[in-house]
């Protein structure tokens, strides 16, 4: 059950992406959303912004109930507060969904590598590296 609600989020993630664009018919604003150069300032504070929130958010709650921070799984309950890496571990594949099928369908419709997109594929890999933190990687919390 629980896997099925993380692919539907992550499917709506993505149908939600992509009927935006075929809304969206001005190109002007289209071009707007254009990725800049000055913008992998914004895209490194925002991937560092999500690697310690997923991190603090982890620890202190492992810290205050005592239990170890396990990896999460695609089959865990992501709503439940005693292991919040899966709730992260949930809202980083989102992220990763949707700044995907952003920059896939920006780039294939107006040939433009989209700001919103990059923001949340960063945003989405940021978690992931925050739950890799604070779980870590020896080998009986991966089997877990």
């Amino acid at each position: 059950m629980y896997f099925s609600i993380r692919v539907l989020l992550v499917s709506i993630s993505v149908g939600s992406v992509t009927f935006s664009y075929f809304l969206n018919e001005s190109y002007v604003a289209i071009k707007n959303m254009q990725l800049a150069s000055e913008d992998l300032y914004w895209l490194i504070a925002y991937l560092l912004l999500a690697v310690v929130v997923a991190w603090v958010a982890i620890v202190s709650r492992c810290r205050l109930s005592g239990e170890p921070a396990i990896w999460p799984s695609w089959y865990s309950n992501p709503f439940s507060f005693r292991q919040p890496a899966s709730f992260f571990h949930m809202i980083g594949w989102v992220l990763i969904a949707y700044g995907l099928a952003d920059l896939i369908v920006g780039w294939a419709l107006y040939g433009i590598v989209s700001r919103i997109g990059a923001i949340g594929l960063v945003m989405g890999i940021g978690v992931g590296m925050g739950i890799k933190f604070a779980v870590g990687n020896s080998s009986s919390e991966w089997d877990q």
